[in-house]
């Protein structure tokens, strides 16, 4: 476990001497997501999609209830692809099992250009070509999983991978979608489904784009996706609070239960921090940290946001490192055994070099890496064991 040095402490409870006049943006209902692009912001709320500009004027607006259905749409995802050779809005909603779309930023109501089965129906025509018949794939493909990540509670981020030339020429793209998603089990326990996923958002023929795993290898068991060991798929939840990029690593801030062996009750909710080489596009090396973040005998167990930033010369001279240096800044809440939300009024502001996270997390690999998986305890469902290895 690496501890977290304590920056500040925050209360809920804030005084005002004098008021401050603020323009604002009144959304019809509660907004769960916000993309910046070209000086606006994409807003996403519950039934409704909004384009505003800097003076918060409404540029455009699209209602995302279905057709078909009375029932409420709320935004789970929502990304501006940032190619600049084909800028789209990509979003997922929360109905039809987490189903993803993609709008024309220059006119969000013109119609959906993800087709969401294209890939599957290519997949299996080459089943049918080949005579395989795999029932996990199948499986999978009925569940629809290539154009549906909007499962409640989704996170996602565009990487960039232009700097790795073959990989960007094998992708056909300089970006990939990495993916998480707390899938709803009770409707989807016919199969475990990725906790975290690559993806490559790609045009087909007709220009219409479709989602596929960056890597998808079903005869070698070759895939772009982590899932949770099958024996606890269903009981072990993970809850990715934020994703950032930072040069050749991607970190996942990630809530879950202390211990795999008992899920339900037995085990509070703590921090966990994630990395894996963005190059790697099936997780090869993978690797997550238990976090500490205290104060006075409070543990602030539960992540609320995380942000990457430089840090200041005051801030470095009180932490002890250089200025300048890339720091992993926590905002840290307090819940109680069984709660993944902070249910108390208080939170910590924590933070790390990401120099001595990186250095304590390659120390773990040295000593602990055994292939794809095994620095993760519910990989395999159970506690993982390291045995350091003794030259003899």
């Amino acid at each position: 476990m690496i501890s977290f040095q304590h920056i500040t402490s925050l209360s809920f409870v804030i005084s005002v001497v004098h008021s401050i006049s603020f323009q604002s943006f009144q959304a019809e209902n509660i907004v769960s997501h916000i993309s910046t692009y070209n000086n606006t912001l994409f807003v996403g709320s519950k039934n409704k999609i909004y384009q505003i500009d800097k003076n918060f004027n409404t540029l455009q607006a699209m209602t995302i209830t279905p057709d078909s259905t009375e029932e409420d749409n709320s935004v789970t995802l929502m990304l501006v692809h940032p190619d600049p050779r084909r800028q789209v809005l990509f979003w997922c909603g929360k109905v039809n099992h987490g189903q993803c779309h993609v709008s024309s930023l220059g006119d969000i109501t013109a119609g959906d250009y993800l087709d969401e089965e294209y890939f599957t129906d290519k997949l299996e025509d080459k089943f049918d070509e080949d005579n395989i018949n795999d029932e996990d794939i199948l499986s999978l493909l009925d569940t629809g999983m290539f154009g549906h990540l909007g499962a409640s509670e989704a996170n996602a981020i565009f990487m960039d991978i232009s700097s790795n030339e073959e990989l960007s020429e094998g992708m056909r793209t300089n970006y990939t979608l990495l993916s998480s998603a707390v899938f709803d089990t009770s409707r989807r326990h016919e199969r475990a489904l990725p906790t975290l996923g690559i993806y490559s958002l790609l045009q087909n023929q007709a220009n219409d784009y479709f989602l596929k795993p960056t890597v998808f290898n079903p005869p070698v068991e070759a895939y772009s996706w982590l899932l949770v060991g099958e024996d606890i798929a269903h009981e072990y939840p993970i809850h990715h609070v934020s994703m950032m990029e930072e040069g050749e690593y991607v970190y996942t801030v990630t809530l879950q239960r202390l211990n795999v062996t008992f899920t339900e009750t037995h085990y509070p909710f703590h921090t966990r921090i994630a990395r894996f080489n963005k190059f790697e596009m099936r997780f090869q090396h993978y690797i997550e940290v238990p976090i500490e973040c205290t104060e006075r005998g409070h543990d602030y167990n539960i992540a609320v946001d995380a942000q990457i930033a430089t840090a200041s010369l005051g801030m470095a001279n009180k932490l002890g490192i250089s200025a300048g240096e890339k720091m992993l800044y926590l905002l840290q809440g307090e819940s109680d055994n069984n709660d993944k939300h902070a249910t108390a009024n208080s939170a910590l502001v924590c933070g790390v070099s990401l120099r001595k996270l990186n250095n304590y997390m390659d120390r773990e690999m040295e000593r602990c890496h055994r292939g794809r998986g095994s620095l993760v305890e519910w990989f395999k469902g159970h506690p993982a064991r390291c045995e350091t290895v003794v030259s003899r």
